[in-house]
């Protein structure tokens, strides 16, 4: 008998007839076959994955460019029913805003129009030092007492028109005026009444005294009083002063001509 020589792991020494050898040999192969087959499943398995990954990044790739000729398309015509119906909402949102605002203007309007009527019966003449965009609630006549014997007198109105025109106090206006003029007394032939300087240094110069009222009010209103003026500080008389002068005797001289201004325009409405 044909005999094979075996070591085994464990043994120190066998041997192996051939049938056992054949058998043996033949467990191997079919070990291999089933590993081989199994190699050759997960092969196809891998592959048709793959397969399936490829053919969902094509299908993902065909459906945003799908997208993006439906957007190219909506964006290019004016005849596609969504697009036009995104429009036509837009423009009702937009009417809806414009009415809206239109009735909170008229509001307003109503609103202040009571305001300034209640303060107008109620004789209070104002002149708050932490805003003084707040209109003063003087009367033409009650601004022409406090300016006369100055060579602003009868010019009432033109502050008036200022007051309305730039949203600054008229008792302001006339404060600074008084402290920077004497109200016009001071001014020599420039009308320069609220000591206004050009770029260089000089004294600006004036056409009249209506002409530097009119200045006077559109300088504070827009460039100091407004958040969009040049020297816009806050609203306040202190807040003016850091740009308008500097000095903080101004902001004192000029509340105190203010508030002078104030008993003198309220004792003449009583003495009428």
């Amino acid at each position: 008998m044909n005999t094979v020589k075996y070591k085994g792991k464990y043994q120190k020494e066998a041997y192996l007839t051939f049938e056992q050898y054949f058998r043996i040999v033949l467990l191997v192969i079919a070990s291999c076959t089933a590993a081989a087959l199994l190699a050759v499943a997960a092969t196809a398995m891998l592959l048709q994955y793959n397969g399936l990954r490829k053919d969902n990044e094509r299908s993902l790739i065909q459906a945003e460019r799908r997208v993006q000729e439906v957007i190219e398309l909506s964006a290019s015509s004016s005849e596609d029913a969504s697009v036009v119906e995104i429009v036509d909402n837009l423009a009702r949102k937009v009417e809806e805003l414009q009415e809206e605002k239109t009735r909170y203007e008229a509001e307003q309007r109503v609103m202040q129009f009571t305001i300034d009527k209640m303060l107008l019966e109620s004789n209070n003449i104002i002149f708050d030092t932490n805003d003084i965009r707040i209109k003063a609630n003087a009367t033409e006549e009650q601004l022409n007492a406090l300016l006369e014997g100055s060579p602003l007198e009868g010019l009432g109105w033109e502050i008036l028109k200022a007051e309305k025109e730039y949203e600054v106090n008229a008792i302001a206006l006339i404060s600074i005026m008084k402290h920077e003029s004497v109200l016009g007394r001071y001014v020599g032939n420039n009308h320069n009444l609220g000591g206004l300087t050009r770029y260089d240094g000089g004294w600006m110069g004036f056409n009249s005294y209506e002409h530097c009222i009119d200045y006077m009010g559109w300088l504070l209103g827009t460039q100091y009083l407004s958040k969009e003026g040049r020297y816009y500080n806050g609203v306040s008389l202190t807040a003016v002063n850091k740009f308008y002068c500097g000095d903080d005797i101004w902001v004192k001289a000029v509340t105190s001509h203010a508030r002078a201004s104030v008993r003198k325009a309220s004792a003449y409405t009583k003495g009428r």
